[in-house]
């Protein structure tokens, strides 16, 4: 049976009154933007860009889709954290976060005496100070030289899906550790597209589609106009088209646990991260050394 297709509402008779949408569409694109306002809300709490510290929870500047930025949840920063101090075995030990400032926050938030060092692209993170480098994951080695074979452990958390970008943050983390003594992790999306806004777009993307958004000028003009109040991104029709229908550029778990273990000798962990944006796709967490009974130890090899 053919999936039914949503009608947009529009009158043409008043080009200036808004569209009307059926109570579905409303409730969905309400539950949306209170998302949104509530990130920004987090967001307008902090001081410069800075995390704070809500209760035991670190709060970050709201996430940047466009540099495909999910944060974790507590308990994803607070388990990842404490497996870096653990493995930190002298104060003299240098730890290196590439592209997770929610595990920089909750690795200082913990220990703030620790050393550890942000590599990240969006330099809203410069108020770490000294703590920070701008790292551009297209440029795998363009770090300082002190960085280089000088950190004890190194976790990444590569920001696109595609071999090209794990290849380039494999090589940012040979860069960084110490040959055959560094412990690494890295944390990945293992089973949806490179653009992981997908999953968390995916109903409101069918939404727009439905809806016509690209080729109603009116009903566009009325989701512009939310955008500039809540500063929600809309994507172009377009880039809703690759972004969904492009099932070429979909990755397998296989295929990236396949990856992680040919470019850098991981293997999988039972603990699964979680975001605070309830992703629905599936993180996991990879090690090139045996964390025992933690972590949920290694998973057992098919």
């Amino acid at each position: 049976m053919e999936d039914e297709q949503v009608e947009p509402q529009v009158f043409a008779d008043h080009e200036d009154d808004p569209p009307v949408l059926s109570s579905h569409a409303l409730a969905a694109l309400k539950e949306f933007l209170q998302e949104q306002q509530q990130l920004i809300t987090d967001q307008t709490a902090q001081t410069g860009g800075e995390g704070t510290e809500t209760g035991n929870r670190v709060a970050l500047v709201a996430e940047d889709w466009r540099l495909s930025q999910f944060w974790y949840d507590q308990l994803t920063a607070e388990t990842v954290a404490n497996e870096v101090l653990t493995l930190l075995n002298n104060p003299s030990s240098l730890a290196a976060c590439i592209a997770c400032p929610t595990l920089f926050a909750y690795i200082k938030k913990i220990d703030p005496s620790v050393n550890v060092q942000l590599l990240e692209y969006d330099k809203r993170f410069e108020q770490y100070g000294s703590d920070f480098t701008f790292y551009d994951y297209n440029k795998p080695e363009d770090l300082p030289d002190e960085f280089k074979h000088n950190f004890q452990v190194v976790v990444a958390d590569p920001p696109y899906l595609s071999q090209e970008c794990l290849e380039k943050v494999a090589q940012a983390i040979s860069f960084l550790a110490i040959p055959g003594k560094s412990y690494v992790l890295l944390l990945t999306d293992v089973e949806t597209s490179p653009d992981a806004l997908v999953s968390k777009l995916q109903g409101m993307i069918q939404l727009w589609r439905n809806l016509y958004i690209a080729t109603n000028e009116q009903l566009y003009n009325y989701f512009d106009k939310l955008r500039s109040h809540f500063n929600v991104h809309l994507l172009d029709d377009w880039k809703i088209g690759n972004l969904v229908d492009n099932e070429e550029e979909k990755e397998t778990g296989d295929v990236q646990r396949d990856r992680a273990a040919e470019l850098l000798g991981l293997r999988s962990c039972g603990f699964k991260p979680q975001h605070s944006s309830k992703l629905g796709n599936e993180f996991r967490l990879f090690t090139n050394y045996d964390p025992g009974m933690r972590l949920g130890g290694w998973e057992l090899e098919k």
